[in-house]
């Protein structure tokens, strides 16, 4: 049994963020929590009890605080215990029971993956490893079909965990050492031929990485001009390191008077199909191909709501458009949920198309 107890300040929002990277460095070292409890930041003598509750309990207790607080709180708890804080890594051996106190965020997982999980992994002789695929559109019934497959051929052997984010499918396959490669093998085989062309990754590398790596492979600049999502597939591309190399520029081009004279749509496409249309989303992409600054670009406009003004364009239809010198495509998604939803999967699946399209071609 493995326990964990998360110290927090009680009189502040939680913020999850801190500490969920370095818990999912636990799951996917194959250490699940029995017990998952937060607790007020409290000084050592009122933290004795709750530590005594565990023990002899779990066989590892792991206790994540602010790093503010991290180093005087285990040099206190260590010495409450009769024990040498020293060297500041070593965990406490109470019983049964092992002691880990870790800090948050990257010095958390840090701690996590250098220090805590080999020495859980050297007590119970076992060690767990995860391989992770991408993909974006696969419809459910494919999705469901390819995972109980893959389930069947792992027979208990390893386990699949699937996570959704605004659209962005991770499927993870956790084995340890009693799992074969070839078990391993077959498994990821299943999954990736059912699901193509929806799989863009089995090394767990995210979409934006993808589009800017195959870019850079191709010596190829992109160009961005967006409407409701906000300049967020721009800003997702910028945030990869070297993306200076492949990305021209980002047009957020919201108002119509601004598609007509940053991106060339014309007046009579908005008058007769509107802003929310194939037409528009074509010619907007179609204007950043002919600026000649780019060998790729992609589009963006649709209803994010949380109003609709016109019947023909409801809350949450959006068009996305890839364009090349010689060919524009336009794709059509109706995404539900509220406005951030909708807006993030809108520039998930527009780096999704564009690295498709590249893909497809080059």
């Amino acid at each position: 049994m493995y326990a964990c107890m998360i110290l927090c300040n009680n009189q502040q929002a939680i913020r999850m963020e801190l500490y969920q990277p370095v818990l999912e460095e636990f799951r996917k070292a194959g250490i699940f929590f029995d017990s998952l409890e937060f607790i007020p930041e409290k000084s050592a003598p009122s933290l004795r009890n709750d530590v005594l509750a565990k023990t002899g309990k779990a066989a590892a207790l792991i206790m994540i605080c602010d790093n503010a607080i991290l180093a005087p709180l285990r040099t206190d708890l260590f010495r409450l215990f009769q024990a040498d804080p020293n060297p500041t890594d070593a965990p406490l051996l109470l019983g049964n029971t092992t002691l880990f106190i870790l800090g948050t965020a990257s010095e958390g997982v840090a701690m996590a993956k250098q220090s805590v999980i080999p020495y859980i992994e050297q007590q119970t002789g076992n060690s767990h490893g995860f391989i992770a695929i991408r993909e974006m559109g696969a419809p459910l019934e494919e999705l469901k079909s390819a995972l109980e497959t893959a389930k069947s051929v792992a027979n208990g052997t390893a386990v699949i965990n699937v996570s959704e984010n605004y659209g962005d499918i991770r499927i993870e396959i956790l084995y340890d050492r009693h799992t074969s490669h070839m078990t391993l093998n077959e498994m990821q085989r299943v999954i990736v031929s059912r699901l193509d062309p929806y799989v863009y990754s089995v090394d767990d590398t995210p979409i934006a990485q993808c589009l800017v790596d195959y870019l850079k492979a191709q010596q190829m600049r992109i160009s961005t001009g967006e409407s409701f999502t906000g300049g967020g597939v721009g800003k997702r591309i910028s945030e990869i390191p070297g993306a200076s190399a492949v990305y021209f520029e980002g047009i957020n081009s919201y108002n119509e008077l601004s598609k007509q004279q940053r991106l060339g749509v014309n007046e009579k496409t908005l008058w007769e199909h509107g802003a929310v249309s194939g037409e528009t989303a074509y010619e907007m992409a179609a204007g950043l191909i002919l600026s000649g600054n780019c060998q790729i670009s992609v589009s963006t406009t649709g209803n994010a709501g949380p109003l609709s003004d016109k019947p023909e364009n409801p809350v949450g239809l959006c068009y996305i458009a890839v364009g090349f010198p010689d060919q524009v495509f336009v794709h059509r998604h109706y995404f539900v949920g509220d406005r951030t939803r909708i807006t993030q999967m809108g520039i998930h699946y527009a780096l999704f198309h564009a690295y498709q399209h590249l893909r497809n071609r080059y």
